[in-house]
């Protein structure tokens, strides 16, 4: 899967008011780095899966089309606005829903609602790490891009305080932690 984006080149043209369509694949880097990435998530992610994702974009769409469902949540309402779009164009509504919501985690009610699997590529992702401990189910994935990196190192330090393992899927990269069962 090689699947090369510019944040700002959507940006730009949702800017201007021009039409621009979404590509229905998470964003990784162009190379084998992006593949390992992207079988970690097709190894882990399936039909019966309920996904968080903490920003969204064409990872969104990914999860919505290959998980039970998806809720992502976004502070930009450019982007917002192209990814509900995408939702809409591509059918997939009654599986994905994507908040516009500035101080996610926060002023969400969760209710009872948990998740299999947590992807953690947004803002506020210490309050978000603490957010996903509580919110996955047992068993349940949490993965965060620059997993290894300063402030990243922080997060870490809230899933293995919290008893969940570790998973160097690509060190420095990415990194994924697994809720005991």
């Amino acid at each position: 899967m090689k699947a090369p984006y510019d944040l700002m080149f959507y940006y730009e043209k949702i800017k201007a008011g021009q039409d621009v369509k979404l590509r229905p694949y998470p964003w990784l880097p162009e190379t084998d780095i992006g593949d390992k990435i992207f079988a970690f998530l097709k190894a882990h992610v399936d039909r019966s899966k309920e996904i968080l994702e903490f920003g969204s974009g064409g990872s969104t769409i990914w999860f919505a089309r290959n998980a039970a469902s998806v809720l992502a949540f976004e502070i930009d309402p450019f982007f917002h606005k192209l990814v509900n779009n995408e939702i809409s164009r591509r059918r997939l509504t009654k599986r994905a829903e994507v908040v516009l919501n500035p101080d996610y985690p926060k002023n969400y009610k969760w209710g009872d609602r948990r998740f299999d699997f947590v992807l953690n590529d947004g803002i506020n992702r210490q309050e978000c790490a603490k957010t996903a401990v509580l919110l996955l189910k047992p068993g349940g994935l949490v993965m965060c891009r620059d997993g290894d990196r300063t402030p990243i190192k922080r997060e870490r330090k809230i899933y293995e305080t919290n008893g969940m393992k570790y998973i160097p899927i690509i060190p420095g990269i990415r990194a994924a932690w697994r809720k005991p069962k």
